[in-house]
């Protein structure tokens, strides 16, 4: 199979070439959608989210805290560098759940 990585900054277009993509009935893995379904799906990776940054990091329902998420974020490149150590591993075993012997989703 051919896997096909779309890169790029804000605004770059990215969203523009999955949709041709997907008028082409291509499949697209939507890294960004995943994420955050993730995020929300996996009792694992809510854990280690939770335990990094604190159990404000979601929502009583369950759904993240996206106000302080942000906050967190933005506040420095470290904060980036942590939030995606912990959530990138989950979403590449999203992306490859065969390949993976403990994928917490589908």
């Amino acid at each position: 199979m051919e896997i096909i990585g779309i890169t790029g900054g804000i605004g770059s277009g990215k969203s523009v070439v999955v949709r041709i993509f997907r008028t082409m009935n291509r499949p697209v893995y939507d890294c960004d959608s995943r994420a955050k379904a993730v995020m929300t799906e996996c009792a694992e990776l809510r854990s280690k989210l939770s335990e990094a940054l604190g159990c404000e990091v979601y929502n009583a329902d369950g759904t993240v805290n996206k106000p302080f998420l942000a906050s967190f974020l933005f506040a420095s490149e470290e904060n980036v560098s942590l939030v995606n150590s912990i959530v990138h591993p989950f979403v590449k075993k999203d992306f490859f759940p065969v390949s993976t012997a403990k994928a917490c989703f589908r």
